[in-house]
């Protein structure tokens, strides 16, 4: 199955949203944590094709407490990625106020944070609206046994290119031992480390 979603989110085809959508909600069959992680990460080759369907699906996971904390965490970064309005911004960043999981919360802060430090002229009204979201929530310091997520953008002005890098690193709130890393760029996902 994760083969399968792989070729879906490397397709890059709007159609294939509607295959990930029911791997994502369960309607078929119980998927395990994991499958549903790999189909809502597959969306990430959506979110210029399709954000607003992206965002209706990925919505309601981020904002579920029962949701396992990985498939959260992911939907949130997703989320971040899918070309989000400043009022959606919001939603998360009350959201994270009222969080009851300590790993979604600090994750989620701290993909806003990061982001609105952005220094992608692609991203400048992304990091905007994330400084004006992020008045909604209240500072979350990290430790060192919270989920984390980092990113850089290396840009060349003179030569008029670009590159980010992102990685994040999955915690649980029943160990300090990580879940899992993940190096994200716009080309490709690969994962580092996954404990098991």
């Amino acid at each position: 199955k994760v083969l399968y979603m792989k070729a879906l989110s490397n397709a890059g085809l709007d159609v294939s949203v509607q295959e990930l959508e029911k791997i994502i909600q369960n309607r078929e069959q119980f998927q395990p944590a994991y499958i549903r992680y790999e189909a809502i990460l597959a969306m990430r080759h959506l979110t210029n094709i399709m954000p607003r369907k992206v965002q209706k699906v990925l919505m309601p996971v981020f904002m579920q407490p029962r949701e396992p904390t990985s498939v959260r965490q992911v939907a949130a970064y997703i989320l971040m990625n899918s070309q989000p309005e400043r009022s959606l911004l919001e939603m998360i960043a009350r959201q994270i106020n009222r969080e009851p999981n300590r790993q979604v919360a600090a994750f989620s802060y701290n993909i806003m944070q990061t982001m609105a430090n952005s220094t992608n002229p692609c991203q400048k009204q992304l990091a905007s609206d994330l400084k004006l979201a992020l008045r909604f929530t209240k500072e979350i310091r990290q430790s060192m046994y919270d989920s984390k997520f980092y990113y850089n953008s290396f840009q060349s002005q003179l030569r008029k290119i670009g590159l980010d890098i992102s990685l994040f690193d999955v915690m649980s709130n029943n160990s300090i031992i990580s879940q899992g890393s993940w190096w994200l760029s716009p080309l490709q996902c690969s994962r580092l480390l996954q404990p098991g």
